[in-house]
């Protein structure tokens, strides 16, 4: 602008997911459980997305928490045609099977909560706890699949 470039951050570091090369950034997956949050008529959803590459083809792994505890395993179809709208890349990939359907796992009531105090009570800041998204490290894997309802 005006002779200075104009930069655009699309995301934080390590909350890019691709498999395939379809790169579904955390706003299209934010858009995607939004979406979600209308149709079922819920209060929050919190969320985490994960890939499941041990199984062909790959696919995402939704992680939904929310506080009315209902079971939201059985919207993964909706959730995948509304990423598929969202990523129009994610959308060809189905086309060709090289990634399959999004699968939603639900998470215990007070997952993120208690994730963020563990953060706190190892030390870290309170201002610089973010919410986890993406599991991209060991920790978060192990801490959110043991939550899974």
């Amino acid at each position: 602008m005006n002779e200075c470039p104009y930069i655009v951050f699309s995301h934080r570091k390590g909350h890019l997911l691709s498999i395939t090369g379809e790169k579904t950034t955390e706003d299209h997956m934010a858009a995607v459980v939004e979406r979600l949050r209308k149709k079922i008529g819920c209060g929050k959803l919190d969320w985490v997305v994960s890939v499941n590459i041990k199984e062909f083809p790959a696919r995402y792994v939704l992680f939904l928490e929310n506080e009315d505890g209902l079971d939201l395993s059985s919207y993964g179809e909706y959730a995948n045609d509304e990423l598929a709208k969202e990523n129009p890349r994610y959308a060809d990939m189905l086309v060709f099977r090289l990634l399959g359907q999004m699968e939603i796992k639900n998470l215990k009531k007070g997952s993120n909560e208690e994730w963020k105090q563990m953060m706190i009570d190892k030390g870290v800041s309170p201002a610089q706890v973010k919410p986890v998204t993406v599991l991209d490290n060991e920790e978060k894997e192990e801490f959110f699949l043991s939550r899974v309802v």
